[in-house]
């Protein structure tokens, strides 16, 4: 069996903290997104995993997450 990556592990830390803070999906983004533009940018993300008190995150974490994912637009319609 393979081990989850930091990646995977912080994903799964992002979902329950949204969840413990009995925050839907949807508010939790508007709160991320900072600026209103219906997406999230590097820096949104980061402060967001900050905020949820994601352990450990670092801005190198959100990068590599970014790298991992390139088809990935962070839109709310990701989200929903």
């Amino acid at each position: 069996m393979c081990c989850p990556t930091s990646t995977q592990v912080h994903a799964v830390f992002v979902r329950e903290a949204i969840r413990n803070l009995q925050l839907t999906i949807w508010e939790a983004f508007t709160i991320f997104d900072a600026d209103n533009n219906g997406m999230l940018s590097p820096a949104e993300l980061f402060g967001a995993m900050r905020w949820l008190g994601v352990p450990d995150c670092t801005a190198e974490d959100v990068v590599d997450f970014i790298n991992a994912y390139p088809h990935l637009h962070l839109i709310i319609f990701t989200f929903c």
